[in-house]
């Protein structure tokens, strides 16, 4: 004879998964965006560091360049040898702020950062310095993708509904 069941039900609001674009909105999308200023603050400076040219596999730069540089280091500007840095300014630039936004949907996000005119310069024979600049290796996409994941997981969480019922026999 069974004298008490107890069930419990734990599960998403209603007013969240009513429709996909609220799923999107109210849970992946903010992931997304905290996604991109993680890579913001966290991965974008290690562009600017020693190593960083073999790390994201940069253009190999022309000798003059590199002559230039040295040139400039010597003059006790020690920054002039790290990767996309010549004079600083862009490195400036990219890291001050990010504007960030993603589709309703949560399904896509990006961020656009002011820069300096050589960025968006295309001619051969001169790196792709918006390429070298959003690069990212396997274990930082692997690092967004978990904490993307562990994001919306956390809002889920968040916003479940439990409920209890017990019925006596």
């Amino acid at each position: 004879m069974i004298t008490k069941v107890t069930i419990t039900s734990i599960g998403m609001p209603a007013d969240i998964l009513k429709a996909k674009d609220d799923f999107g909105d109210k849970l992946t999308r903010p992931a997304m965006l905290e996604a991109i200023e993680l890579w913001h603050n966290k991965f974008l400076p290690g562009h600017f560091r020693p190593g960083a040219s073999q790390k994201y596999n940069y253009s190999k730069r022309a000798i003059s360049t590199m002559n230039r540089k040295e040139g400039i280091a010597r003059t006790g500007r020690r920054d002039a040898l790290l990767p996309l840095v010549h004079s600083g300014r862009m490195r400036r630039e990219v890291s001050r702020v990010i504007r960030v936004s993603a589709l309703k949907t949560g399904k896509r996000a990006h961020g656009v950062m002011s820069g300096p005119r050589q960025l968006s310069i295309r001619r051969p024979g001169y790196p792709d310095l918006q390429r070298e600049l959003t690069a990212i290796t396997r274990e930082e996409a692997q690092q967004l993708a978990e904490f993307t994941a562990a994001n919306i997981v956390e809002r889920i969480k968040a916003n479940q509904d439990h409920s209890t019922t017990t019925i006596r026999g």
